[in-house]
């Protein structure tokens, strides 16, 4: 092809030239942008993370959140009447997180229905009145007033002996000393949601064969082993971070 061929076909296709042009200047802008937002990310994490560590924000949790201690002033001491187990499928974030974190081994380990369980109060706040308080472990310990009931949720009553007078205090209190400061209050491979609501029951002691309602595996050493030592440093990592989050 000699030059004056070429210049015809560039001008018989100008058109279509210039749209591929443009498709690729769009394309290379989309990677640029991309490109620096990433890098901007990193650089924050980076200097997040320092600044914590820095200043001494960093440390793990050793009490609870502000809303927590709230609600706990107020319904912490009151008797309980009734308790539910609630168990609801594991959100799809902490579902890929965890096959990222454990490279994929999670999908061949976990139960078909992976469960976050946590459990609901009834206190008697005057003689014919009740109110709900949720206790869960996320990140941290939240108490709460206010929660939903969705569709997926399973609602088991626990039985317990209602001659003595339990407080949502109380047995918070007898399970932390039994478990420790660490495992309590912060999220970990071994103190994670199952762990922490089966220890509660177990202050307890009810009526109702609870065991049954919790994935057992998560209680075991192999849970553990499915993730690589540079998994949990960035697993611990998260968590660290979460823990500020948590605290403020």
């Amino acid at each position: 092809m000699n030059i004056t061929t070429m210049i015809k076909y560039l001008y018989g296709n100008k058109i279509k030239l210039m749209l591929y042009s443009s498709v690729l200047l769009l394309f290379i802008v989309i990677i640029i942008v991309l490109l620096v937002i990433f890098i901007a990310w990193i650089s924050y994490i980076c200097i997040k993370y320092m600044k914590l560590k820095m200043f001494g924000q960093l440390n793990n949790i050793t009490d609870y959140n502000v809303k927590s201690k709230s609600v706990l002033d107020i319904y912490g001491d009151l008797k309980i009447k009734r308790i539910y187990l609630i168990k609801t499928p594991i959100d799809t974030i902490i579902d890929l997180l965890f096959n990222l974190l454990s490279l994929y081994h999670w999908n061949k380990y976990k139960q078909p229905v992976t469960h976050h369980i946590f459990l609901l109060f009834e206190v008697e706040v005057e003689r014919g009145v009740t109110k709900h308080v949720l206790v869960e472990k996320i990140n941290g310990i939240y108490v709460n007033l206010e929660y939903i009931i969705k569709e997926s949720n399973q609602l088991i009553p626990i039985k317990f002996n209602k001659r003595k007078t339990y407080t949502i205090n109380s047995i918070l209190e007898s399970t932390k000393k039994r478990i420790g400061l660490f495992n309590f209050y912060n999220w970990s491979l071994n103190s994670h949601c199952q762990i922490f609501t089966y220890n509660i029951l177990k202050t307890i002691r009810p009526k109702t064969k609870y065991k049954q309602y919790f994935d057992m595996k998560w209680f075991s050493s192999s849970f553990n082993n499915m993730f690589h030592e540079f998994s949990i440093h960035l697993l611990n990592w998260c968590l660290k971070l979460s823990s500020y989050h948590y605290t403020t």
